[in-house]
């Protein structure tokens, strides 16, 4: 889960697309943005904006690539990530970062 400044704050590139926005909500149409080695992985060779995949019972659209981030430690590959909006199920376990 992020929010649409958290890209941002972390200083994640976005490669192509959109960050999450104040149309991202429960209502709306469900959207992902996935990290480059997920885009290399499922859609090598191809824009994966506009995709659709299967997340549990729905489908979500694919509106932003984003650059990877090491989460361990700075020898860790980056991980192939997909990031849903926060504001689709804020959970118990929730980090801010400034």
């Amino acid at each position: 889960m992020a929010s649409g400044g958290y890209f941002t704050t972390l200083g994640i590139p976005l490669r192509s697309g959109r960050r999450f926005d104040d149309t991202d909500r429960p209502d709306g149409p469900g959207v992902v943005i996935i990290s480059d080695p997920l885009a290399g992985a499922f859609f090598p060779n191809e824009n994966p904006l506009g995709k659709r995949i299967r997340l549990g019972d729905g489908t979500m659209e694919i509106v932003g690539d984003v650059g990877s981030i090491r989460r361990a430690g700075l020898r860790d590959e980056p991980r192939a990530d997909l990031y849903l909006p926060f504001a689709l199920q804020p959970g118990n376990h929730t980090t801010l970062t400034a």
